[in-house]
């Protein structure tokens, strides 16, 4: 299994460094890279074990900020390929080099495969702390200058900053610099400036892109061991390119997953057709946003069959699957007018998570919440009221129970379902049970948006204007008004923190309550 060596700054600066360190491992575990072949050091692990681990490792990611790791005194190895190195001299050095920029250069040195990834913490400590060191500023009054520029360093951050100011600046100006920017005609670019782990896209796909030149050179030897790390790293590539919006990149993975997914299936189906379902699946979502219709309904049917047989046998394993897939498949439908075909993928799909809300409640019940509230919306849009209300009160029932044990999470769409009936109701000109079901969806967003307005106010603002167009069609035009007004309060109130999205809101519900009430 291919070999990861991490090397970061040890314990100083835990949080920046923690946050990036856990989104590596996440992106490693999620390439198949299992944790015991990701090799960290820490600050008790000798210099020799470090060296040792990195010249075995397939691939070296340095994670490198400003704080340059602990310097090396003497009683370094013999083979260190930095020339400043401390070993052998018979005096002490004025300036040491870091065990990172001791790895940095071994591994430049090698030409083993790396990345560098460079998150500029804090540099302006470190450029200041340089500038007054060479000043001839005492350790003391260095510390009670960065205290007052810089507030919030511990004890433990000055006296390092004090310690590697000036070998730090060196590194970050040179070798790193050269790694970040190589002079023209140089290697391919292998070091990244990242502002933090909110970069995950740039990490994820460099990571992703190096393990797969060592995956497919490993697969060449290996094809049984190391083909299944190389589709699942595409997968998984094809995923973050959707995610980011490159959709050519995420369908040229996705198909590179795909073909090696068939191969291996032909060979042993019962391992690898999970897999095979798995990546038609993503790739049929992703042609239904491209538009793709024809490729979208081909990928999709073709998981839907390899769940099918697979549910068949396991049940307890891809039933689950299997239903989701047909949600996606009505879904897909519904956009596309195959009306028929959505009906009975909707039906198919909610009698599987009925199936598997029997035998685990806690967690298929909020699923088959959610596609009886779509049916009901399905069967509301194609003229369908009484099935429309016989699938909402389904969901309703549920999200009922949910509801109760978690407030939290199941209040909105709560509030959401009864909204939807109480729209079907005022359709159907059952006014009474309209205005009750809008009463109340009214009061479960009011109460959420005193919880957390930033997210339900433009929600409760939503169903007064539902309410407000109810009370018009009723004839009720006092209240009516009343509601519009209500309304226009709440997006006003909006659009005062945020003109641009929440003015144009204001005069749509203008021009609504002036077409539907006239001079009334």
């Amino acid at each position: 299994m291919i070999k990861i060596f991490l090397s970061s700054a040890y314990d100083e600066q835990s949080e920046p460094r923690g946050q990036f360190v856990d989104l590596i491992r996440q992106v490693l575990a999620g390439i198949g890279v299992e944790e015991e072949n990701v090799f960290i050091p820490d600050a008790n692990t000798s210099r020799q074990v470090v060296l040792k681990n990195l010249d075995e490792s397939d691939l070296v990611i340095f994670l490198m900020t400003p704080y340059y790791g602990s310097l090396i005194k003497p009683g370094c190895i013999e083979d260190c390929p930095a020339a400043e190195c401390p070993m052998y001299q018979a005096e002490m050095p004025k300036k040491f080099i870091s065990d990172l920029h001791c790895q940095l250069k071994r591994v430049i040195k090698t030409g083993k495969p790396h990345l560098t990834f460079y998150a500029d913490v804090n540099y302006n400590v470190i450029e200041a702390v340089n500038k007054w060191k060479n000043e001839g500023l005492t350790l003391e009054a260095i510390k009670d200058r960065a205290r007052r520029q810089f507030p919030g360093l511990t004890e433990m951050d000055l006296e390092h900053y004090h310690e590697i100011a000036g070998a730090a600046v060196d590194l970050i100006n040179g070798d790193l610099q050269e790694e970040l920017n190589p002079p023209l005609g140089g290697t391919e670019i292998k070091g990244y400036a990242v502002k933090g782990p909110q970069d995950v896209g740039v990490i994820l796909e460099n990571i992703a892109r190096e393990a797969l030149k060592i995956y497919g050179r490993l697969a060449e030897e290996n094809p049984e061991t190391y083909l299944p790390a190389v589709a699942m790293t595409q997968n998984n590539l094809g995923a973050f390119y959707k995610a980011s919006g490159n959709f050519t990149g995420a369908e040229k993975a996705y198909r590179e997953a795909l073909a090696i997914h068939a191969r291996m299936a032909e060979r042993d189906a019962d391992t690898y057709l999970p897999a095979l379902a798995m990546t038609q699946n993503n790739l049929g979502i992703l042609y239904l946003n491209l538009g793709n219709f024809t490729q979208a309904d081909q990928a999709l049917q073709e998981a839907r069959k390899v769940y099918t047989q697979l549910a068949e046998k396991h049940p307890d394993d891809y039933l689950p699957a299997l239903a989701t897939t047909r949600y996606n498949l009505a879904i897909f439908y519904r956009s596309t007018g195959k009306l028929e075909e959505a009906e009975t993928a909707f039906q198919a799909g909610t009698q599987n998570f009925k199936k598997l809300a029997d035998k685990n409640p806690e967690l298929y019940l909020p699923a088959l919440a959610r596609i009886q509230n779509t049916l009901g919306v399905f069967y509301r849009d194609t003229g369908k009221p009484a099935e429309a209300e016989e699938a909402y009160h389904e969901a309703l029932k549920i999200y009922d129970q949910l509801a109760e044990q978690s407030p939290d999470s199941f209040l909105p769409a709560l509030a959401g379902a009864i909204n939807n009936l109480a729209v079907l109701y005022g359709d159907t000109g059952s006014f009474a049970e309209a205005e009750k079901s809008f009463q109340t969806a009214l009061q479960i967003f009011a109460k959420l948006a005193d919880e957390n307005p930033e997210v339900y106010l433009p929600v409760l603002a939503g169903t007064q204007v539902n309410l407000g167009n109810f009370y018009c069609d009723a004839g009720k035009f006092a209240e009516a008004k009343k509601t519009y007004r209500e309304a226009i309060i709440i997006y006003g109130g909006l659009a005062d923190k945020d003109p641009a999205k929440y003015l144009p809101y204001v005069n749509k519900v203008k021009e609504i309550r002036k077409r539907l009430m006239g001079n009334r």
